[in-house]
Protein backbone atom coordinates (compact mmCIF):
# COMPACT_ATOMS: atom_id res chain seq x y z
CA UNK A 1 0.00 0.00 0.00
CA UNK A 2 2.92 2.85 0.78
CA UNK A 3 4.57 2.00 -2.48
CA UNK A 4 1.42 2.68 -4.10
CA UNK A 5 0.39 5.43 -2.68
CA UNK A 6 4.40 7.37 -2.79
CA UNK A 7 3.35 6.63 -6.03
CA UNK A 8 0.01 8.47 -6.05
CA UNK A 9 1.99 11.32 -4.28
CA UNK A 10 4.59 11.30 -7.25
CA UNK A 11 1.91 12.04 -9.77
CA UNK A 12 0.24 14.76 -7.77
CA UNK A 13 3.38 16.23 -7.16
CA UNK A 14 4.32 16.12 -10.90
CA UNK A 15 0.82 17.80 -11.92
CA UNK A 16 1.46 20.84 -9.23
CA UNK A 17 2.75 24.00 -10.70
CA UNK A 18 5.91 25.37 -10.05
CA UNK A 19 4.53 27.47 -6.97
CA UNK A 20 2.44 24.58 -5.54
CA UNK A 21 -1.09 25.29 -6.99
CA UNK A 22 -2.88 22.30 -8.21
CA UNK A 23 -5.94 22.39 -10.63
CA UNK A 24 -5.02 19.90 -13.21
CA UNK A 25 -8.13 21.73 -15.68
CA UNK A 26 -6.00 24.63 -15.38
CA UNK A 27 -2.58 23.27 -15.81
CA UNK A 28 -3.92 20.61 -18.77
CA UNK A 29 -6.06 23.07 -21.23
CA UNK A 30 -6.22 26.73 -19.39
CA UNK A 31 -8.41 27.55 -22.36
CA UNK A 32 -11.14 25.36 -21.61
CA UNK A 33 -11.49 26.41 -17.87
CA UNK A 34 -14.92 25.20 -16.21
CA UNK A 35 -17.92 27.72 -16.29
CA UNK A 36 -17.74 29.97 -13.06
CA UNK A 37 -14.07 28.61 -12.07
CA UNK A 38 -13.43 32.51 -12.77
CA UNK A 39 -10.83 33.86 -15.83
CA UNK A 40 -7.81 33.29 -13.69
CA UNK A 41 -6.58 31.04 -10.71
CA UNK A 42 -8.10 32.30 -7.46
CA UNK A 43 -9.74 34.81 -9.02
CA UNK A 44 -13.86 33.19 -8.34
CA UNK A 45 -13.39 32.18 -4.82
CA UNK A 46 -17.14 31.85 -4.43
CA UNK A 47 -17.13 28.14 -5.06
CA UNK A 48 -14.05 27.86 -3.46
CA UNK A 49 -12.04 25.25 -5.14
CA UNK A 50 -8.54 25.33 -3.82
CA UNK A 51 -9.98 25.62 -0.76
CA UNK A 52 -11.81 22.26 -1.17
CA UNK A 53 -8.77 20.74 -2.38
CA UNK A 54 -6.13 21.78 -0.04
CA UNK A 55 -8.21 20.39 2.84
CA UNK A 56 -8.36 17.35 0.61
CA UNK A 57 -4.58 17.76 0.10
CA UNK A 58 -4.08 18.12 4.34
CA UNK A 59 -6.14 15.06 5.15
CA UNK A 60 -4.37 13.07 3.30
CA UNK A 61 -0.87 14.40 4.49
CA UNK A 62 -2.06 13.54 7.70
CA UNK A 63 -3.57 9.71 6.86
CA UNK A 64 -0.16 9.13 5.21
Amino acid sequence: MKEYVDRVITKIAAAQEEDGYLHTQRTINSSKVQQGAGEKLLDHMIHNHELYNVGHMYEAAVAY
